[in-house]
């Protein structure tokens, strides 16, 4: 494995794509634990493209199903992801032709909400899109920046204590953050525009303690 610079993986920069499955559980939360799983039912396995690379998404799962130093994935054995798929209550929803889905990990995170939902919707500026489906936690982030006013967008939001299950589902795949992506860099030239259209007048100084936390910012 090749890895650059602070130890991003060096592939090259691909073109986010929508793709179809023909049904998709959606599993916000298991026990207290936020997930954001999704698997693609018929072909019984995670998502495909549900992060950015299979490298990431295996970093991910054991680092959002780790109980206590312990790793455990209950949803690896197929026994437990059909009772839980046949028995667990969940939502149902038919998705329409233009209806889109945003999925993928950390969407309880502040830096991965704008880095890896926001920006995706930019996107799909243009482009004949019906309703936008994607994390609760995201609507704060849509209203304070009025999407809905410049990109014309319906949201749909998905609770995070609720599983869903979407039939006839569309969904975009990610953004490549960590290569020199074209499509990445577009998108954050977007939502700059969009920022700077809505005219913020006051300035805040945020100083951010991270002591505690076993992951440092650098520089």
């Amino acid at each position: 494995m090749t890895l650059a610079k602070f130890g991003y993986l060096k592939t090259r920069a691909s073109k986010p794509q929508i793709l179809y499955c023909k049904s998709i559980f959606y599993i916000p939360k298991f026990l207290w634990k936020n997930i954001f799983l999704s698997y693609d039912v018929d072909k019984d396995q995670i998502l495909k493209e549900w992060y950015i690379n299979k490298y990431l998404e295996k970093f991910t799962l054991k680092k959002i199903l780790n109980f206590k130093t312990i790793y455990f994935n209950p949803f690896l054995f197929r026994g437990f992801r059909k009772f839980f798929f046949r028995f667990f209550k969940h939502n149902e929803i038919n998705l329409k032709k233009n209806d889109i889905l945003l999925l993928g990990p950390y969407a309880n995170n502040h830096f991965h909400i704008i880095n890896d939902f926001i920006l995706r919707i930019f996107f799909l500026e243009k482009k004949n899109i019906g309703t936008i489906y994607l994390p609760q936690s995201c609507k704060k982030y849509i209203e304070t920046l009025k999407l809905k006013k410049f990109l014309k967008f319906k949201f749909s939001y998905l609770e995070n204590d609720k599983n869903y299950e979407f039939k006839n589902a569309s969904y975009l795949t990610h953004l490549e953050t960590r290569t020199n992506n074209i499509y990445y860099k577009g998108c954050i030239k977007k939502l700059k525009k969009i920022i700077k259209a809505k005219k913020v007048k006051k300035k805040f100084n945020i100083l951010i303690s991270r002591e505690q936390n076993s992951r440092k910012i650098l520089n």
